[in-house]
Formats: C-alpha cells, structure tokens, sequence
C-alpha cells in the first residue's frame, strides 16, 4: 500500500520530458497513443491511493474516487460536506494534491484528521507548484479537429448521477478460452452512461443531458431491466443478432465493445442535446446563424445538404425537441460543422470540450479499436428487443446479453484479433488497417493461440 509521500509523488507535476521519459515504454507500445494523465486523473488517483492508505480496501476506493473527483473538480451544491467545499477551495488554487485529501474528508469514516493533512498539503503543494516545471498543457486531442480552445488539462464537467451502473468485473481471458468464445466486434462510441451532464467548464447547462452511453450501456439500466447489451439502429441490431445465431455452432458469443474515434459521439442525440444547450449562451450573431444554417442546408466537404435543417434560432427555441431525435447523420454535420475554424472564431460552444465532457474518462486517451474494455455473452438465438422497456435516446432497438466484464487492461486490435492481423499485407497503413477492420468486423475465436497471445501481452504490460 502507497505511503503518504508516495501519493504526494502521484500528484507532484511534472514537465512533459519527464513525463515521457517515465513512460517511454507505453508509449512506444500505444504507438504513441498513450497520453500524459490529465488534472483529473491526478486527482482521483491521488484520493483512491489516499483511501486506500488509511485502509479502505481497493475496490471500494476505486468506486469512491471517480465521483469524489467530480466534487473536486466543479462548483459544490450547498448542502455537500465542509470538506467538499475545502477541496474545491485547494483545486481552485491549482493545489490538487490538497484537494485529494481534501475531498477525502467527505468520505464517511475518514474525517477531520485527513482534511487537517489536506492543509498541510496545501501548503507543501504550493511551494512545489512554484519551483516544478510547467505541467503539461495539451492543446491537440482527437476531442476535437482543430487546436483546442484551452488545455486538454483544464476541462472538466459536472455529473449527477441517474441511474447506478452494475460493478465492473474482471474478465479472465482462459474463461473465453474454456469455452471455445467467439469474440464478435461492437465499435461504438465513449459516452457515459448512469449519469446527466449538469454543466461544462464551470458553466452550468440550462436543462440536464442524460447520458446513456457508450462502452457502459451494457452495465446500466437497460442491461439491468431486461438484460439489454448493445442498442442501435433495427436493421444494424437485426444484422448483429443474425450473425451471432450463425456463430453459435462454434461456441458461445461474445460482443466485445471497441471505442470508436472520439467523433463518434456526434452522432448521438446527447451530443447535439449538449451542443443545444451550451448555444443559448453563445456570442452569436444574426450573420453568423444565416451562415450556419447555410452550411446545414448545402453541401458541406463529405456531408450533404440537410435542406430541412430548421435553423439555429428555432434548434436553441425549441432545445431540438422534434428535430434531434429525427435527425440522423444530420447530428453529426451539425457538430463537425461546429467544430471548424470557422464557426469557433464565430462565437460557436468549444466542441472539444463538450466531447471531453460525454466521455468515459477511463477511454479519454484509448486508442481506437482497442479492446477489452467490456464485454458481453450475448443470448443463445440472438434476442432482439423491438420495444425495449427503457429506450436508448439514440437508438430503437436493443441486443440480448449478460455483461460479463473487461479484461484486466485495454489491448490492441491485432492482440484481441490475430487472425485478422494475420491476414492483413506487411506494411499495412493504420488508417488502411482500421478501416478494414470497421468493413470486415471479423471475429475471433478465442483458441490456444489467442490465449498465449493475449496473455503475452497483459504480463508484459504489468511488468
């Protein structure tokens, strides 16, 4: 278990050189897709390590820090413990190693002793903010297609949550191997689910967006009513199902969630519901609108004209309502369109952080197509939900299954699919590689091989 010196190390910034130079190995194995650890991840791993130092045991500790780091990082309701209010105090002061411990305060069975630490770290953290190099200040992310607006760093959201998801499990991959699995791709996007996105950047939204997800749909509330796994669009789930019905003479199968790119998101209705909200407070001018509503209405690079788009004026008047949950491939030109250079010198809502704040932060910096993040052990013959009990805001229709969990750690495409892998020219572009991948959507069997292949892979990552 981590002393207290080794959680102040945890927290302490760092340049990006020594940054990089700790991590040379990941990131050389991530292609260079293996980003440094935002603010927010800092401050939940500094309050998971400050719990598990007075003794709570991991698990727990885990499932506390991600929603205590929400307390941490935006405006405490009244009515939140003292110690909440401390540690948005210390993160305001960019002192966020105090605000972990801060924050720990608020958990019951801690109390005032760790808070009276918190400010003895607050001062200790802010003489080493003085002499410590610059932290690091990304300003490129794929959250969005042009330099971001203010630091990767910086950006954070508000939650409450709506509904609890079912508790991560630990998936052995020898279970798959055991049952001779048949591992069937589920690309999809890296939205939350169980919880509503109240505000971003600080900025309170005017009408919650409930996010559904995502890589968690087959945890949350859906899964839990009727054992749902995976939503989309009928014809897409029908085609899903009836492949896994032709599968399961080989074995049982699994639907293993791939994150998408991060624009992925914009198709959803909780992206464009976001994007809604943060325009009515917008800087836009009348000139600017006619613009916009130009560009939805013409041809616009790879996207078509959208001649029924109702206007910006009448999106914000409305929030939508009749439009977005109609629109389609519409939703996603309304975002990438947002997110030019154009419209964002325009007064347009920061794009990249809307993404940021409808993303896992577990799957944030993953990169594409990697796998092992969940999985479900879809039902025998296939079982399509037409009416589903609890509908996804995006998708009609749902996919049978029983989550299973994830493996202990993300890998990559050619480690979950070596068949695939195998198949593929040397020299290979990634983008020609994923695109492939996107068109094929081949399946593995989870065989001896597999088993050696994975296993290689997940000992040398923990080493």
């Amino acid at each position: 278990m981590a002393g207290l010196a080794d959680i102040f190390k945890l927290l302490a910034p760092q340049s990006l050189q020594q940054w990089q130079d700790a991590n040379a190995e990941k990131i050389a194995r991530n292609q260079g897709a293996f980003h440094a650890p935002t603010l927010r991840d800092r401050i939940s791993t500094g309050i998971e390590e400050g719990l598990k130092w007075t003794g709570t045991p991991a698990h727990q500790a885990r499932g506390v820090a991600q929603p205590l780091t929400e307390v941490v990082e935006n405006v405490t309701p009244a009515g939140l413990f003292t110690a909440a209010q401390d540690a948005q105090e210390e993160a305001g002061k960019g002192n966020y190693m105090a605000a972990s411990l801060a924050g720990l305060g608020a958990v019951p069975g801690v109390g005032p002793e760790t808070r009276a630490l918190a400010k003895e770290a607050g001062l200790a953290e802010t003489l080493t903010n003085a002499v410590a190099a610059p932290a690091v200040k990304t300003m490129y992310h794929p959250v969005s297609d042009i330099k971001l607006k203010q630091p990767l760093e910086e950006m954070r959201a508000g939650y409450v949550d709506t509904h609890p998801l079912i508790e991560k499990k630990t998936l052995d991959p020898e279970q798959l191997y055991r049952e001779g699995a048949v591992i069937m791709p589920a690309p999809g996007d890296r939205s939350i689910a169980g919880k509503s996105l109240v505000s971003i950047n600080g900025e309170p939204l005017d009408r919650a967006v409930t996010l559904e997800g995502g890589p968690n749909f087959m945890r949350g509330p859906q899964q839990q009513a009727e054992g749902a796994a995976w939503a989309s669009a009928r014809p897409v789930i029908s085609g899903m199902a009836k492949r896994a019905q032709g599968l399961e003479k080989n074995g049982p199968v699994y639907l293993n969630y791939m994150p998408m790119a991060h624009g992925g998101v914009d198709y959803s209705t909780m992206m464009a519901d976001a994007i809604v909200q943060r325009l009515k407070n917008a800087p836009i001018t009348d000139e600017t609108t006619a613009l916009f509503d130009e560009a939805m209405r013409s041809q616009y690079g790879k996207f078509k004209p959208y001649e029924n788009f109702p206007g910006l004026r009448q999106l914000i008047n409305t929030e939508g309502a009749g439009w977005i949950p109609e629109a389609g491939k519409a939703r996603t030109k309304l975002a990438k369109l947002a997110d030019t250079d154009r419209f964002q010198q325009l007064g347009f809502p920061d794009i990249g952080s809307i993404r940021h704040a409808l993303t896992e932060p577990e799957l944030l910096n993953t990169p594409s197509l990697t796998s092992g993040y969940g999985f479900a052990r879809l039902d025998p013959g296939g079982r399509v939900i037409t009416e589903p009990a609890l509908p996804h805001g995006t998708y009609n229709t749902q996919l049978g299954g029983t989550y299973v969990g994830g493996l202990p750690q993300e890998v990559p495409l050619e480690v979950m699919y070596p068949d695939f892998a195998a198949s593929l020219p040397e020299g290979l572009p990634t983008s020609r590689r994923d695109y492939k991948f996107r068109l094929e959507q081949p399946v593995q069997v989870a065989n001896q091989q597999w088993l050696d292949n994975i296993s290689r892979y997940l000992e040398g990552a923990h080493r």
